[in-house]
């Protein structure tokens, strides 16, 4: 499954007016979350944060193989293991922080700064699975294209790739005519496309040198 924002925060019947934007993206593989965003702007004079996770501890944490002592901070690792959860991979941990509340919460964000400009981030999630097993989910899952016009990741054990187009444009041997999400099964010679603005009348494919026209 795909999920898509193209986002803008204002809210007028709150009075909230801001110049946040910017891009996101839910991939979803089985027990598999992938999440990525991008083109994110602000200038406004707060702090920015995406937000990774917010729950109840109901156990240890660790950054890679050490367990976290300090109530906050910053993360010192790739891999975060939470017991009775599972696990998170961040590609680049530079610009994340943790902090525990006083009623035990577990909070991780990515704090982007103020005054931010295309900015962007990845990770991925992957509950219920077993510390000893957290890399091989990781090592399955591959980022073939992150940046504001295509986004694209794989799934090389089930060889499903996931697509968002921001845009018109191509990838590989699949050229789209507007901006669409789209689910390219390999094994089964399948692929599926949406169309998420639900705006357009249709979209004109090409995979392989194969025609469409999907309604």
């Amino acid at each position: 499954m795909i999920a898509v924002m193209k986002f803008a925060s204002e809210s007028p019947k709150i009075n909230l007016f801001s110049s946040l934007e910017g891009n996101k993206v839910y991939f979803i593989f089985e027990n598999s979350l992938i999440f990525i965003g991008n083109n994110i702007s602000c200038n406004d004079s707060y702090e920015i944060e995406t937000i990774i996770e917010n729950k109840k501890l109901k156990g240890k944490f660790y950054f890679g193989n050490e367990e976290v002592i300090n109530k906050t901070g910053c993360v010192t690792n790739n891999y975060i293991y939470i017991e009775n959860y599972g696990g998170i991979y961040n590609p680049d941990y530079k610009n994340i922080k943790y902090n525990i509340t006083y009623n035990n919460f577990l909070e991780i964000y990515f704090a982007h700064g103020k005054n931010i400009s295309n900015e962007a981030y990845k990770y991925f999630k992957f509950p219920n699975v077993n510390e000893s097993d957290l890399e091989t989910y990781v090592n399955n899952i591959q980022v073939l294209s992150d940046n504001s016009k295509i986004t694209v990741v794989k799934n090389k054990l089930k060889n499903i790739i996931e697509i968002v187009f921001w845009e018109e444009g191509s990838f590989d041997k699949i050229k789209v005519d507007k901006p669409c999400t789209m689910i390219l099964c390999e094994n089964e010679n399948e692929f599926y496309i949406s169309d998420p603005s639900q705006l357009n009348d249709y979209i004109n494919v090409t995979i392989r040198n194969n025609n469409y026209q999907e309604n």
